[in-house]
């Protein structure tokens, strides 16, 4: 499996108000870009599901 690295991540000073979801973006938050839709980190599985229609799954033994 690849592994991000500092190099994949772009920093911002001038970052977005809130995300899709509407919760705040703060200093340090990590968000993705979908065209204009803008998705912290922690809200990502949720709009993945919801606005792209992918399915997730969870390995079970």
């Amino acid at each position: 499996m690849r592994e991000l690295k500092d190099r994949d991540v772009n920093f911002e000073s001038d970052h977005p108000v809130e995300d899709v979801m509407g919760d705040e973006i703060q200093v340090d938050d990590v968000y993705y870009k979908f065209g204009n839709d803008i998705v912290l980190e922690t809200n990502l599985k949720i709009y993945l599901i919801q606005n792209q229609q992918v399915e997730c799954y969870q390995a079970q033994k």
